[in-house]
């Protein structure tokens, strides 16, 4: 295992250690160590995690700020469940975790698949967990598209800008927050941009309400009228919503 894997087991063991019973503990310490002398052992004990390890989750009490793995670096932990970061544990267990990533994705439950790609973002130099995130961005639960996309630096890395962009007008359409999506504002280019000018145009057309968050992203590379759409909207509008049109106008403005 290298060096990068090994801080990676190590933090989320630490981070696990508090929400474990001592059964719990032994289970999973039994379970790598198995995993470690046999890869192939992964496929049993992956499945058992959420019976062995429990649910819940894994940030407890839930923290207000971002949580990483490691400081300022790493995945996002606020959205992880117990179950979840065990089974990522089990997962850096194996030599040939990566590898196995799909095997586990293709056979699992939904929180096997949720799990499988929350913990691709410890394989962000392997491309071979690309197709678990192409087939979760096309599912219909809402929590496996989540994890897919949402607070995961893999899909931001490794999907090319189509699919990148359609899994972010997904997220507006299912309801999700867009600034959710790591380095969205990195990734947005002028047609990412349009793309969302056009579904808040639709949506007012429609008289529907538009997430507010979309236009910092609108106003990176504003199309024609864009600006007096987001002047206008901060007319009347309060609280978060005002926040978030003050930055667009101001980037529109530039």
């Amino acid at each position: 295992m290298s060096e990068a894997l090994d801080r990676a087991r190590d933090a989320l063991r630490t981070r696990l250690a508090s929400r474990l019973s001592g059964a719990a503990s032994e289970w999973l310490d039994a379970a790598g160590g198995e995993i470690a002398r046999d890869p192939a052992a992964l496929f049993r004990f992956f499945p058992a995690a959420g019976r062995k390890l429990g649910r819940g989750p894994l940030l407890e009490p839930a923290a207000a700020h971002a949580v990483r793995l490691f400081p300022a670096a790493g995945p996002l932990l606020n959205p992880w469940q117990v179950e979840e970061a065990g089974r990522v544990l089990l997962l850096l267990e194996s030599e040939r975790g990566v590898d196995q990533a799909k095997d586990l994705y293709d056979h699992g439950s939904g929180g096997e698949r949720v799990a499988v790609v929350r913990g691709l973002q410890l394989f962000l130099e392997s491309e071979a967990g690309l197709p678990c995130v192409r087939d979760a961005l096309r599912a219909n639960a809402v929590d496996l598209f989540a994890a897919a996309i949402c607070e995961n630096l893999y899909a931001s890395r490794h999907l090319p800008d189509a699919s990148f962009f359609q899994a972010v007008l997904k997220c507006v359409f299912v309801g999700l927050r867009v600034d959710r999506v790591e380095n969205i504002e990195e990734r947005c280019t002028p047609e990412l941009s349009r793309m969302l000018f056009a579904y808040a145009t639709e949506r007012e057309q429609a008289g529907r309400p538009i997430a507010a968050e979309i236009w910092p992203l609108i106003a990176l590379h504003p199309p024609a009228r864009a600006r007096e759409r987001i002047a206008a909207l901060l007319g009347d509008a309060t609280g978060d919503e005002r926040r978030l049109l003050e930055v667009a106008l101001a980037r529109a403005e530039r």
